[in-house]
């Protein structure tokens, strides 16, 4: 196709509704004999889907090719097959017999062109409302053996291009946008518009995948100039910006559309004309132990305002920091909260599989502790609780860190650990435990012991299983006669 021809979205009658045929060809000719209906099988724009099949085809190759498309479709069927083929109709799906009328089968394709449409009708992406439905419906088969990306990709400084150019301008730049996404995208990817300058790409990869293909889009972007007229004369070099999110499990839309917003708004904030994965922030964040709320709020005020995007950063820093320390910190112990610890494991799990490095998981109990507030009061309790936070931050690595995980359980987590490196550190916080008294309200002291259980984390564990391990092994050394270690 010649590039003035992908410049623009070929137009139709405004009374046509234009059809995409896979059958017989007689039946399109008859469909389209009054001029209402049209269609064109070098455009990759249609309204409607007119699925044709005979007694000989099967149910998986149908429903295989029903998924090629987004259309809102007919199904033309021998009324022998009504019945299989009814279960697998979508909402946006109707049905008819092969040996209806055809006037019958035109009043059923009107009724579907009526409904939502599914198609952006300038760029020919898909809606955002049927995209997000689309990608609802993908992610409900989300796993890590079927893990799915979200690409988000952004036209840099558009409005810019729209005021110094014209809006018919902006419209040859979204239109070319769309088309290099659907060149440079594989066929099992969709496309769709999701606001005046941006654009989502739903592909079946996982996080390396997206990042190769998220760079390649915005090199495809950057590679030549749009024409911006009808005569080819003007053009104008664009770039756009990247954000992707990869999911690993079933999932709702709006989370990992937040994640590739998220991705999305570091890529302009770092200069734009760039790609970025959601992962890629975790990483970043979690290694300078920061926080995602606060890099995404400084993000978001560099893209909305450069020019006083420090001091706004600075000042939402200092609000976020103290948000932060209040969430991700427990108020009586100052080690991380269980809040914490649910968000940050998940995510150390997926890297200890990722990069292959050990890892291992500890749950500490600290033995009759009702005992101790029940004989000294809460007031004690609270001081023997600090106390034993301290002594197990004392007895860790910098690259290791702890987590209240209930009311006197503490979770460790201790990287590049193997299970009998694991085992020492464990009996090293047991015996810093037990080696000094500790301090009571009174002015007196009393001893305190602890016990531990521990695992290395494999590589098929999740974050339930590894709880349920160390967990189980927990309540072993507890029956074994506490103030000891188990390590499973």
């Amino acid at each position: 196709m010649a590039d003035h021809e992908r410049q623009a979205r070929p137009s139709s009658p405004s009374n046509a509704i234009r059809l995409r045929f896979h059958g017989d060809h007689a039946l399109r000719d008859l469909i389209c004999d009054d001029g209402v209906f049209t269609s064109s099988e070098s455009s990759p724009f249609f309204d409607l889907a007119v699925l044709e099949i005979d007694e000989e085809a099967t149910l998986e190759s149908l429903v295989a090719l029903r998924e090629s498309w987004v259309e809102p479709t007919l199904w033309v069927i021998p009324r022998t097959r009504a019945k299989e083929i009814l279960a697998q109709l979508g909402d946006r799906d109707d049905l008819t017999s092969s040996d209806a009328p055809i006037a019958a089968i035109q009043h059923r394709l009107h009724r579907l062109a009526t409904g939502r449409r599914v198609r952006d009708d300038l760029t020919g992406a898909t809606t955002r409302h049927e995209f997000i439905e689309r990608m609802n419906r993908t992610l409900a088969h989300a796993s890590e053996r079927a893990p799915v990306t979200l690409i988000m990709v952004n036209i840099d400084r558009f409005k810019s291009l729209n005021d110094h150019h014209g809006h018919r301008a902006g419209d040859w730049v979204l239109v070319e946008v769309a088309q290099r996404l659907r060149d440079t995208t594989p066929s099992s990817a969709l496309v769709g518009r999701f606001s005046g300058d941006g654009f989502t790409i739903l592909v079946p990869c996982d996080e390396g995948d997206a990042t190769r293909l998220s760079k390649r889009i915005v090199e495809r972007i950057r590679s030549e100039k749009v024409r911006i007229d009808d005569d080819g004369l003007r053009g104008v070099h664009i770039t756009a910006s990247s954000g992707a999110g990869t999911v690993t499990r079933v999932m709702e839309a709006r989370h990992l559309i937040v994640e590739a917003e998220e991705a999305l708004m570091s890529a302009k904030a770092k200069g734009r004309d760039r790609a970025v994965h959601f992962h890629e922030l975790e990483r970043e964040a979690f290694a300078d132990d920061g926080s995602l709320m606060v890099q995404g709020f400084e993000n978001l005020t560099r893209v909305i305002s450069e020019r006083v995007a420090d001091v706004i950063a600075r000042r939402g820093r200092h609000l976020f920091e103290q948000l932060r320390q209040q969430a991700d910190h427990d108020a009586l112990t100052g080690v991380y909260s269980r809040g914490y610890l649910d968000r940050r494991l998940g995510f150390e799990v997926a890297e200890a599989h990722r990069t292959r490095r050990p890892m291992c998981v500890a749950l500490l109990d600290i033995d009759h502790f009702g005992l101790v507030n029940k004989t000294y009061g809460w007031p004690t309790g609270d001081l023997v609780l600090r106390e034993v936070a301290q002594r197990i931050r004392s007895s860790l690595r910098d690259t290791d860190w702890v987590a209240r995980y209930g009311g006197e359980e503490f979770c460790v987590v201790m990287h590049e650990a193997r299970a009998a490196d694991a085992l020492v550190a464990m009996e090293r916080i047991r015996e810093v435990i037990r080696g000094a008294p500790f301090d009571r309200v009174d002015g007196e002291t009393l001893d305190v012991t602890a016990s531990l259980g521990g695992t290395e984390v494999g590589a098929d564990d999740t974050v339930q299983t590894t709880v349920s391990r160390i967990s189980a092994s927990l309540l072993e050394a507890k029956r074994a006669g506490r103030d000891r270690v188990v390590v499973s």
